[in-house]
Parts: C-alpha cells; sequence; structure tokens
C-alpha cells in the first residue's frame, strides 16, 4: 500500500473518505424491504483500498424508545451491516449474527451519540457514531472492489430520515506487506 502523503503529516483531501451508503443513486434508506430486501453500499474503487475509521447513522422519527425502531414496533427481519467481497460473499457481519431490530441494539454494537428531539420537525432522533479502533485497523480495511453494506428487510418507509456514512481513508495499492 503506498502511503499517499503529500509530506509525513498530512493526508491530501483526495484521501478523504466521506461517503453516503448507496441503493442506486439514493442515500435515503427509509424504504420498504419487507418484501424483497433493499442493499445500501459504499464499494472501494478500483486499485484502492479503504482503511475505515467511523460509520455514522442517523434515524429520525416521531417518538424513539429504546424498545422499538424509530417509533415503529420491533422489526422483524432487522438491519444488517456487512464487509463483502466482489462477489457478495460475506467478509465479514459486523452485527454479530444479530440483526438489529430495536433502537437499543445500537448501544449493543456501537455508540449512541445522541437521542433528542428536533424542535420544529417533531421528531427524536438518534446518532449512532461506531469507530473501528485505530490499534486494529486492519480489521476496517476494504480492498478493491469490496463493500460495506446495509441491508434493509422491514418496512421503514415511515421514518422521518435515516442515513448511513462511512468515513476513512482511501489509499492507492502499489505493493502488498507481509
Amino acid at each position: 500500500m503506498q502511503r499517499d502523503r503529500i509530506d509525513n503529516n498530512v493526508w491530501p483531501p483526495e484521501n478523504f473518505l466521506i461517503e453516503f451508503l448507496r441503493h442506486k443513486d439514493s442515500i435515503e434508506i427509509n424504504v420498504d424491504g419487507s418484501v424483497e430486501p433493499v442493499d445500501y453500499e459504499y464499494r472501494v474503487p478500483v486499485g484502492r483500498q479503504a482503511v475505515l475509521t467511523q460509520i455514522n447513522i442517523i434515524l429520525t422519527h416521531t417518538t424513539i424508545d429504546p424498545s422499538t425502531f424509530g417509533a415503529l414496533s420491533e422489526l422483524k427481519e432487522g438491519i444488517r451491516l456487512s464487509f463483502r467481497d466482489a462477489n457478495d460473499a460475506v467478509l465479514r457481519d459486523l452485527t454479530g449474527g444479530r440483526a438489529i431490530v430495536r433502537n437499543a441494539d445500537w448501544r449493543i454494537l456501537a455508540e449512541v451519540k445522541t437521542q433528542s428531539r428536533l424542535g420544529s420537525m417533531g421528531s427524536d432522533a438518534i446518532s449512532v457514531q461506531w469507530n473501528f479502533p485505530r490499534t486494529n485497523a486492519a480489521a476496517a480495511v476494504l480492498k478493491s472492489g469490496e463493500c460495506l453494506q446495509l441491508r434493509v428487510q422491514d418496512d421503514l418507509s415511515s421514518l422521518d430520515l435515516f442515513r448511513c456514512m462511512v468515513q476513512g481513508l482511501l489509499v492507492t495499492v502499489t505493493k502488498k506487506f507481509i
């Protein structure tokens, strides 16, 4: 992996990874995936590797309670997050074999930064920040063609807002280290 740095301390802006997961051209995850699952992805460009540092999720709905998903009842199938290879095989199940079916499930896997009322919108919000330890960054490296995928398997169309963003660094692959 090439360092891609301008000098020893600064990464150029083109190496910053700040992208929403997408289904086709949409970043809005409040969709109906109950009949057919809907997948949202960030796929690593050809010739690059992504060193993920963080996944950020925002969800807003009328009243959010730990026992519901948004203000919906507990989800039947739930949300799945995984790393997948170019052929869509699961490399790593980030939800540990359990789907996220309630708001409280985010706390098991990540840090829930806020749960607050959004004033005039009349909605509650949850902000989830999923950090990958920098001491074990290899656990969050995706190679060219691999992706981070969020799978919706329930009807989430009544949520006010649901989005997922990935952050990290993109580096150019030039040689393999042992």
